[in-house]
Parts: C-alpha cells; sequence; structure tokens
C-alpha cells in the first residue's frame, strides 16, 4: 500500500508516477488536538487591539506564497485589518522590503520562529494560508482545532479536503491576491462560530488516524 496525505497526492501518485490505484490510499495527517489546545493556553502573543488580527505561518519560501499575502493585504481597508506572520527563512528581508514597499509599515509584523504558535493560532481572528502548493497542511488542522476559520488559496493539495465554505473558512483562486483579499473580507463580516470550526477538525484527531493506519495494516496483512 502506498499511503497518500491527500486525494491530489493520490491522483498525482496514480497518473504522474504508475502507481496501481488499489495500492494507493489516502489517509490525512492527524492532529493532536489536546496537546494543541493545551500549548496554546501556555502564551499570551503580542496582537494589536481594535483590529481584525490576520495571522500566517511558515518557512518563508517562495512556496508558502507570503508574497501574495502582503498584495492581498495591501487590498485590504489600512485601519481594519493586521497581520502577523510566524517563520523564519531565506526571504524574509525581501518581503519585509515588499511591505515597506506597499506601504504596510505598522500594518504587518513579521514574529520570526516561534517554538509555541498555538497562542497566536488561537488568539487570531483568522488564519491565513498562502501557499502555491500543499501536501496536507497540518498548521490548517491546528488551526481549525483552536477553533480559528482559515482562508487559503484553492491550491494543489488537500485544502478543499479540509476547509468547508462558510463552515470552517473560504478559499480563494489560486495565486489570486485580489480575490483573497475579498475571502478575508467575506470571513471578517460575516464571523464563523468558532465551536463549528472546532468541530470541522474532529475527524483528523490523532485517535482517529491511527485507527485508520490499524485498519491499513490488518487489511495488508490479510487480518481483514
Amino acid at each position: 500500500r502506498v499511503v497518500c496525505q491527500s486525494r491530489d497526492m493520490r491522483d498525482d501518485l496514480v497518473g504522474a508516477f504508475g502507481v496501481p490505484a488499489a495500492r494507493a490510499r489516502v489517509i490525512h495527517n492527524p492532529v493532536d488536538a489536546d496537546a494543541v489546545r493545551a500549548k496554546a493556553r501556555a502564551g499570551d502573543p503580542d496582537l494589536p487591539s481594535g483590529r481584525v488580527n490576520l495571522v500566517a505561518a511558515g518557512k518563508l519560501l517562495q512556496q508558502k506564497g507570503f508574497d501574495l499575502l502582503l498584495d492581498a493585504l495591501a487590498r485590504l481597508p489600512a485601519d481594519r485589518f493586521h497581520l502577523t506572520i510566524l517563520g523564519q527563512g531565506p526571504l524574509r528581508e525581501a518581503l519585509e522590503a515588499q511591505a515597506s514597499r506597499l506601504g504596510l509599515a505598522g500594518r504587518v509584523a513579521f514574529a520570526g520562529f516561534q517554538a509555541n504558535p498555538y497562542p497566536w493560532l488561537a488568539r487570531a481572528d483568522l488564519f491565513v494560508l498562502s501557499s502555491r502548493y500543499e501536501g496536507l497542511p497540518n498548521v490548517v488542522l491546528e488551526a481549525l482545532t483552536l477553533g480559528t476559520p482559515c482562508v487559503a488559496f484553492r491550491c494543489p493539495g488537500g485544502l478543499d479536503e479540509i476547509i468547508q465554505d462558510r463552515v470552517n473558512g473560504f478559499l480563494a483562486a489560486p495565486e489570486d491576491p485580489a480575490d483573497l483579499a475579498r475571502a478575508i473580507l467575506r470571513a471578517a463580516d460575516g464571523p464563523l462560530d468558532r465551536a463549528a470550526v472546532a468541530a470541522s477538525a474532529e475527524p483528523f484527531r490523532v485517535e482517529r488516524i491511527v485507527r485508520e493506519y490499524e485498519a491499513l495494516l490488518a487489511e495488508a496483512a490479510g487480518l481483514r
């Protein structure tokens, strides 16, 4: 058996690499909900009051699309939205320069690597994923587990298997900053129920995913 994190990954393996479809099985990444929620209570992040706080996280690489996110932020009302980016990477200086060119001073904070990012995710109004492609992004599962709605590009990967439109977030056209800005506005103007957002992550709990692996191993061994 070949375990794939998402349907897109399975389809790539079957279509591009010739893996027999019967051998390719989708099992999503797990989230340890209890651990994430406990860690979220262990910090007090510095987020500005009186703003819609957007939080993004990831290594500062081209794949993660933070340049697209800055372009989207520049399209949002300056006095309403603030963005905090958690993460470090080789594009930090370029992104800071882009933010300066776009006139985003005071509207975006580069908070660097955080060993415990969960207090930021929990206290954000929205988590934003601007990736150009993904596998199955754990950080989205973690944000949802904490009740934080997510806005993301409908990029290659498993995001449409996680984000349910108007239930736990919104999806925007791939690599389209204007559409990402519109999705952020929709999410901010019609806040989603945070309890329902957290409930949407229940299918990804580690206890359930472990049972899926156990069932797959038993099947492969001819035990069921």
